[in-house]
């Protein structure tokens, strides 16, 4: 869940969306020293109450919540929001277990959308044609 943003393609976001959000139930969180367990606590709940926040904030703003997790202490179980590549949960780095889900309509705009930000830290390209996922990486 370390993705900020996933860009979604409009002909399939919906059955993408549907997809995410069962396979994100499904994971576990708590003591990141068990091998079933994939989100680990926050490093202190204030940075848990400040996720929390972020999120309260891209609600207000618009994002709609896909899947609503819970805080417990330091935990942060995933969150998945739909929203606009201008919305806070996609222009804010939130650094916990949430997921931005944002539609597309084509490469180009998809590769205006990812390229749209003062902060990635990181990239990835997903998809089955692998010359069309090298060519859209290369800009």
């Amino acid at each position: 869940m370390s993705a900020n943003r996933i860009i979604v393609h409009e002909s399939i976001f919906d059955d993408f969306a549907a997809k995410f959000v069962k396979y994100t139930k499904g994971l576990n969180v708590g003591d990141p020293s068990r091998p079933d367990v994939l989100i680990g606590p926050l490093i202190n709940e204030r940075e848990a109450v400040r996720v929390e926040q972020a999120l309260q904030q891209a609600l207000q703003e618009g994002a709609e919540m896909l899947l609503e997790g819970k805080r417990d202490g330091a935990l942060v179980y995933p969150y998945v929001l739909k929203n606009t590549n201008d919305g806070y949960s996609a222009c804010t780095e939130m650094f916990g277990p949430v997921a931005t889900l944002i539609s597309h309509s084509g490469d180009e705009d998809a590769l205006q959308m990812a390229n749209d930000t003062d902060d990635g830290l990181s990239g990835a390209v997903h998809s089955a044609d692998i010359a069309r996922a090298q060519k859209f990486a290369a800009g």
